[in-house]
């Protein structure tokens, strides 16, 4: 005989389940009577029950679900003890007919005992009315159903009586003289581990309108002792036990028994036994016999040894056969979750049947609700559903989403709409959170299959159990099945697991929330069944009559207790249908309060996929639900909490319009139009959102309220029906609807008014708002900005400005009035913006902020300049730009270049553009009224440094970005004005000896070779940054470094000097001059059309340089360069002359001629720019060709 597996441990008990002390009696003691000191003392401890549990109710495990919810679905049998032995016992009680009651829930089957003659032979007894008649007509097709008392006749019943009178005797004699003893000083025994149920807080995570009178209600059920989770082999049950446990001397942990030792233990009594010792995990049996109550001898059997007492063997694996064998046909038919399935097997009979009684008896049934068995198993599925969403509320809703459609579904199925309506309206509840928690887990239509996660039921998890609802109505099984060994588990193979299934119609988040809102419409309807009169209602009032005085009033008497009615201790006052409505509000606020969820999501989805109207007009019909809340609400804890919940909606939904304003502003004007067609009330929307908005509306007027004022404050700009004209006034919109939804935020605290995921998830947090509310900012005083630019571009303010701006009339005097209020209005709201991303912690932003500050204040400087027409850089030019740099420079301070790269890029770009466009503006219109030379020379060499240092900082942190090849052009130019200004400075100086001059000469020597250097990088490592402008300015710079070297060589030279040496800085400029420039005048000659006239394309994109001032600079540099290359080699050929000659001297002389030579060539006036190019290129060409290496020296 294998060893059976078996363990029991307590799934949950508020008293301790330690085993009471117990004493031996002596030998004789008459156990017929009980102790004299029992009658003092009372009872004996309220610990110890053992009743033998005979009168079964066929509502008990329901009982016992309701009261360990979250055992169902984790366990496969809820039942009695009796109900497990009874069927246990088939193979060895075939004189006994068996009678169950069989429900299921999940994959957990709930069994219970169905007492026909109790039941069914009672008049009184009209819920049963049905099977009664299902009986009948089976009867006539030869089933036989016989209602019999199972061969109780009275002496058995007075025998029964006896002992269990003689029993209960018993136990107080051994109880007698002792206390309870304290539960810490006794040995543990069981195991209490992973059996306590931890109750859930549902309060924010799921709330429930059925909550609290559910609870009370099982809360208030009596009780039958206390329930072990027993596992026997791969069997989970939770079984209902009463058997009371003792420890006794050397025995601690022993069950007592009392047998007549005149009658031998019969196979059914060990079996008794030894299934109680199972179902208890008790290790032994103190047996005491006795004679006529005379106590006689003890004797200690273990439970392992209860099967093999020779005058009752039984085998325990027969036993484990019929425990598998009986509950795979159960799992096997019974597949219908909700339905009543009856078990049966007649007296004597070899076959076990088991009929579908919801299917089979539909006919004898005047509605659904006739079943009594229906509401009570109705509600244990609803429990069981929230208690899987409560568990998932913050993690992986999807992996018992289908677990919980399905539980909920079936319910929904089970129930009348207008009889039990506010468990139909909970139900569609609970849907409702379930398709928005299932929407909120990313991508709805693709369920995950990990089943690894912790604290998830794996039940729920696994739907290889769910199979597809239909099948036989009856079923059968011989009992030679029942007790063949089944076949066993072949090594390596595992179960079949089912892919999980998406919830039907959800493939993406705007379904899960349309689908959540049809379940709120349903639920709504419910909570308006309650208002609509019962027939019987109906018939009272039509039947109302006036008193008859002579006529006594008949009384109706009922009884306090029905029998058949059990399962309403289950129920929930409400469901019961009392007087008052308060589940009503609080039904129809949650229902609200997850309308203004799905709309709030459906506004988010609506504005990701462009419907922008359709946002709008979704955000609005989620205000529409919150001041509903707001307004049923009372005084109640229930009420105040969903009020604070919709309250922390409305942010949100302001967000929401506000984000799809926010879209149509940045959109042509010309698609607006197809917006307001979604926004307006003559939109075209579903039905479901027409009566869901209708009900909202009729709940305000029954309140005089409007749908769009919350808390007294009217909302109803912030969800308009058209939109403005202008772009502008629409971010003015946009920017209102951010602050007031900041205002609100602030007001909460930050406090966490729900855990319901998805709900929590559209409560907006005040550094989102602050952002948002931050970059409207920005973007208005962008608007502002590019007003300014164009006033900069055309010279003059545009007419559209002041309008488009809405600029009051007072500041419309003058247009430097109208400037100055668009410039201080940009400024404020730039400013607002700063201190908002400063709030938020937002130093990116803020840095980009500051440099829109530091853009419109050079915008206005060069506004000022214009205005004025002023020759000079005025005082309030300076002061501006000194702003702007100011505001750059705190924009630099935000960034670091590693941390935000592309933001350091910008802000340090414009600040370097500013010192440089300072530089310029103070070179090219010098302040000399106000400030000597020496000061200006100064301030424009100072912004010019720093300028050029920006410019290198950029190129070393973005080498390979196309801003590099910009700092470098811009260095070209900085170098060549720094060495052009120090030249000129140098010119004004006519003693070269003076200390300054010391000074100036190696400076500007310096500038013109980075200058020239900075040129050629760029060029270099960008081909394409090279420009017709770029070139003509290289070939203006080589001919100032040419006056240049001429003028220091005049200053210094000396007769007495060898023509080498007096010939050097000449032999330079026709390096320069020759040499250096030919690149570019390829480029030139390969740019410039062949025609006279420049076409303006070509030269650097700059539109404002006419082509016929292109043509005269190509020109006169062209000429220039000719003259410099004629007087030059002149200069040098006339060196040579005037010294002393040797070999060398006069070999070089001839090749100085040939090349003064090569540059008599004369320029026409009415020569092309391009054949101008090309003459000078080629005389550079004919010069280096005869050079040879003389330019190289």
């Amino acid at each position: 005989m294998a060893e059976i597996k078996s363990t029991a441990v307590v799934a949950y008990s508020n008293s301790s389940r330690t085993p009471l002390q117990a004493l031996e009696l002596a030998t004789n003691t008459n156990i017929n009577v009980p102790p004299p000191s029992a009658w003092l003392r009372g009872s004996f401890s309220p610990r110890m029950t053992f009743s033998k549990r005979s009168k079964t109710d066929p509502f008990d495990s329901i009982v016992t679900s309701n009261k360990y919810v979250d055992c169902v679905g984790a366990v496969d049998v809820i039942t009695e003890a009796e109900s497990v032995k009874e069927l246990l016992k088939l193979p060895y009680n075939n004189d006994q007919p068996l009678s169950m009651m069989v429900h299921r829930v999940g994959r957990t089957l709930l069994l219970d005992k169905f007492d026909m003659y109790r039941n069914l032979s009672k008049s009184n007894m009209k819920c049963w009315d049905w099977i009664k008649e299902f009986m009948a007509d089976a009867e006539q097709h030869g089933d036989n159903y016989e209602v019999t008392t199972s061969k109780n006749s009275p002496a058995i019943l007075y025998r029964e009586m006896v002992e269990e009178h003689m029993l209960s005797n018993f136990l107080i004699h051994s109880t007698e003289g002792l206390d309870d003893v304290d539960d810490d000083s006794l040995p543990e025994i069981l195991d209490n581990d992973g059996g306590q149920l931890v109750p859930i807080n549902g309060e924010v995570c799921v709330p429930d309108p059925l909550d609290g009178d559910i609870e009370s209600s099982v809360s208030s059920s009596p009780s039958k002792g206390y329930a072990n989770l027993w596992t026997f082999e791969d069997i989970q049950m939770l079984i209902g036990v009463d058997m009371p446990i003792f420890g006794c001397g050397k025995h601690p942990c022993v069950s007592l028994k009392l047998h007549d030792m005149k009658r031998p233990i019969s196979v059914l009594t060990g079996l008794d036994y030894w299934l109680d010792q199972l179902m208890c995990n008790v290790p032994e049996v103190l047996m005491c016999y006795h004679i006529n109550g005379i106590v006689q001898k003890y004797e200690i059997i273990k439970t392992e040894d209860l099967p093999n007492i020779p005058e009752n063997l039984f085998s325990p694996d027969l036993v484990k056969d019929v425990a598998q064998n009986i509950l795979s046909f159960l799992k096997g038919r019974a597949t219908k979750e909700g339905h009543t399935y009856w078990l049966f097997r007649e007296e004597g009979s070899d076959v076990v049947k088991l009929y579908d009684l919801t299917s089979l008896c539909a006919e004898y049934m005047n509605d659904k609700d006739a079943n009594p068995f229906t509401l009570p198993v109705a509600i244990l599925m609803y429990r069981v559903a929230r208690n899987l969403m409560r568990r998932t509320s913050q993690k992986r809703t999807k992996r018992v989403a289908n677990t919980v459609y399905r539980l909920l579904n079936n319910c929904l199925e089970l129930l009348n709409r207008d009889k039990y309506p506010q468990v139909v309206g909970s139900v569609h509840y609970l849907l409702a959170n379930l398709y928005l928690s299932y929407g909120s887990e990313g991508n709805p239509g693709v369920p995950k299959d990990d089943l690894s996660e912790d604290g998830t039921d794996e039940w729920a998890c696994d739907e290889s159990w769910q199979k597809a609802t239909g099948g036989e109505a009856s079923a059968t099984v011989a009992m030679d099945l029942l007790m063949r060994t089944p076949p066993p588990h072949e090594p390596g193979e595992t179960e079949k697991t089912l892919r999980r299934l998406p919830l039907p119609n959800c493939t993406n988040m705007d379904d899960c929330c349309k689908e959540a809102l049809e379940h709120v419409y349903q639920g709504l309807e419910c909570a308006e069944v309650w208002l609509k009169p019962t027939d019987d209602e109906t018939e009272e009032e039509g039947d109302a009559r006036v008193a008859d005085p002579d006529t006594p009033i008949p009384l109706k008497y009922e009884s306090l207790t029905k029998l058949g009615e059990a399962p309403q201790v289950l129920l929930p006052l409400a469901v019961r249908r009392p007087l008052g409505s308060g589940w009503q509000t609080d039904l129809t606020s949650l229902l609200l309060i997850r309308a203004a969820t799905a709309y709030r999501l459906l506004a988010d989805c609506s504005s990701s996929l462009g419907h922008l109207g359709r946002a709008v007009r979704q955000a609005r019909n989620g205000l529409a639900c919150v001041a509903a809340v707001l307004t049923i609400g009372d005084e109640s804890a229930a009420s105040k909490r969903n009020s604070a919940v919709v309250r922390a909606l409305v942010p949100g939904l302001l967000a929401n319009s506000g984000d799809a304003l926010l879209q149509m502003a940045q959109l042509p004007i010309s698609e607006h139009p197809r917006f307001q067609a979604d926004m307006g009330s003559d939109a075209k929307v579903s039905f479901r959102d027409r009566v869901i908005i209708a009900k909202v509306e009729r709940l305000l007027e029954n309140s005089a309220a409007s749908p769009s004022v919350v808390d007294g404050k009217d909302c109803a700009w912030a969800f308009p029906t058209a939109l403005p004209e202008r772009p502008y006034s629409i971010l003015r919109l946009v920017e209102r609807c951010y602050e007031t939804a900041l205002a609100l935020t602030k007001r909460s605290s930050g406090r966490q008014v729900t855990q319901f995921q998805p709900t929590q998830s559209v409560v907006l947090d005040e550094l989102t708002i602050t952002r948002r509310l931050g970059n409207v900012k920005n973007m208005l005083g962008c608007a502002h900005i590019d007003i300014m630019k164009e006033c900069v571009l055309r010279g003059e303010l545009p007419d559209y400005a002041l309008k488009m701006l809405e600029i009051s009339e007072e500041d419309q005097k003058s247009p430097a009035d109208a400037i100055n209020a668009i410039v201080r209005r940009g400024v404020e709201l730039l400013t607002g913006g700063l201190k908002l991303f400063r709030q938020a912690g937002d130093t990116s932003n803020e840095a980009l902020l500051h440099s829109n500050c530091g853009q419109i204040c050079r915008l206005h400087s060069h506004t000022v300049a214009q205005e004025n027409a002023e020759t000079q850089f005025s005082a309030r030019e300076r002061q501006l730009m000194l702003e702007a740099i100011d505001h750059y420079q705190r924009g630099l301070d935000c960034v670091d270049a590693k941390t935000v790269g592309k933001t350091w890029e910008v802000v340090a770009s414009e600040l370097a553009s500013t010192f440089y466009t300072f530089a310029i503006q103070l070179q090219e219109r010098p302040p000399l009224s106000s400030h000597s030379t020496e000061d200006v020379e100064k301030d424009i060499v100072e912004y010019m440094q720093r300028a050029l240092r920006a410019y290198e900082m950029l190129e070393s942190r973005f080498p390979d970005a196309k801003l590099a090849a910009l700092a470098l052009g811009r260095s070209f130019d900085i170098h060549y004005r720094l060495a052009s200004l120090y030249h000129r400075s140098l010119r004004s100086k006519p003693d070269m000896a003076h200390r300054r001059a010391k000074q100036l000469r190696p400076l500007a020597d310096f500038h013109y070779d980075k200058s020239v250097a900075a040129y050629e990088q760029m060029v270099r490592r960008w081909k394409d940054c090279r420009s017709v402008n770029q070139s003509l300015h290289f070939l203006r710079v080589q001919l100032e470094r040419v006056a240049f070297s001429e003028m220091i060589m005049t200053a210094g030279s000396s007769s007495a000097q060898s023509p080498t040496v007096r010939c050097k800085p000449l032999r330079r400029s026709m390096r320069m001059l020759a040499k250096d420039c030919r690149t570019d005048l390829a480029f030139l000659s390969e740019s410039l059309p062949s025609s006279a006239v420049i076409d303006s394309t070509g030269l650097d994109g700059e539109e404002d340089d006419s082509r016929q001032d292109s043509f005269q600079e190509v020109g006169r540099l062209c000429r220039m360069l000719l003259d410099r290359l004629q007087q030059t080699s002149k200069a040098i050929v006339q060196v040579y002359l005037q010294s002393s000659k040797n070999a060398k001297d006069n070999m070089e002389l001839s090749q100085w001629k040939r090349m003064y030579s090569a540059t008599l060539v004369q320029l026409s006036d009415t020569d092309s720019a391009r054949k101008l190019v090309d003459t000078v290129a080629a005389v550079c060409d004919r010069v280096v060709a005869t050079a040879g290496t003389l330019l190289d020296s």
